[in-house]
């Protein structure tokens, strides 16, 4: 909690980091994709699994806690092909 409290105030990056959204229907594997807080795209073989999906721009119930990145991508169900298992 130190850091929260000691980071400056006015600290800005100096590049912005590059957010793209790829094309999860058609990846080749074995391909591990992070989604971004703690979800995770796995394909292996035919298998496709998500691991602890978040399909909105907050990784909480409570919209003022854990906001994604600004331009981070969110993913839908319809972004992915059949999933074997969640």
């Amino acid at each position: 909690l130190r850091y929260y409290y000691l980071y400056p105030k006015n600290a800005k990056a100096t590049f912005k980091l590059p957010f793209f959204k790829p094309n999860l229907k058609y990846v080749r594997t074995p391909h591990i994709t992070w989604l971004g807080h703690s979800s995770l795209f796995v394909s292996y073989k035919n298998y496709k699994i998500l691991i602890d999906p978040i399909f909105n721009t907050h990784a909480s119930p409570f919209s003022f806690i854990n906001k994604a990145f600004k331009n981070a991508p969110v993913y839908n169900a319809n972004d992915f092909d059949e999933i074997f298992a969640v």
